[in-house]
């Protein structure tokens, strides 16, 4: 699921998923910038 840059847009899970993924990611840059600073 991860390796999959543009997932099919016809269904809603993947989308919700990706939306998921990509908020979890920021999550982590923004842990890992107040970890750092």
């Amino acid at each position: 699921l991860l390796h999959r840059i543009n997932p099919p847009p016809l269904s809603p899970s993947l989308r919700v998923r990706e939306c998921v993924y990509t908020v979890n990611r920021l999550i982590v840059k923004i842990s890992i910038s107040h970890i750092t600073l």
